[in-house]
């Protein structure tokens, strides 16, 4: 138990580094921490065994990290995706607005260069 808790430990570490691909690693995390745990009481009680405890102490605290990573991973992905949903830039704001006030002739220009830029997005969007 104790060496499947160090590999399941060191397998759920090294997905945890991956972004999106951590989520996978739930199962194996729970898993090496259960067995390491299980395996660290059943040394504490059996006083004859000679088996060394440092695989169990390992995986679990290689899954603890993971588990931390994961939940690091988690909430950046969260405040990245809301961060990209409330953004708008000004151009963007054109956009949605339907370009500048015709007031001046400098404006006129630069409204004229915007509408053709905003027209060629479009195309390109409609293709």
């Amino acid at each position: 138990m104790a060496i499947t808790s160090l590999i399941l430990g060191m397998t759920s570490f090294i997905l945890c580094l991956i972004p999106v691909v951590g989520i996978v690693a739930v199962l194996p995390i729970v898993i090496s921490i259960i067995l390491g745990i299980v395996s660290l009481v059943k040394m504490s009680k059996n006083k004859e065994n000679k088996e060394s405890r440092a695989p169990s102490i390992v995986g679990i605290v290689l899954s603890t990290v993971g588990l931390v990573i994961m939940i690091a991973w988690l909430i950046l992905i969260y405040f990245g995706i809301s961060f990209f949903n409330n953004y708008e830039d000004d151009f963007t704001k054109l956009l949605k607005d339907g370009g500048i006030g015709t007031s001046g002739t400098e404006e006129n220009i630069e409204n004229e260069e915007i509408n053709s830029y905003k027209e060629s997005v479009i195309e390109n969007i409609i293709k």
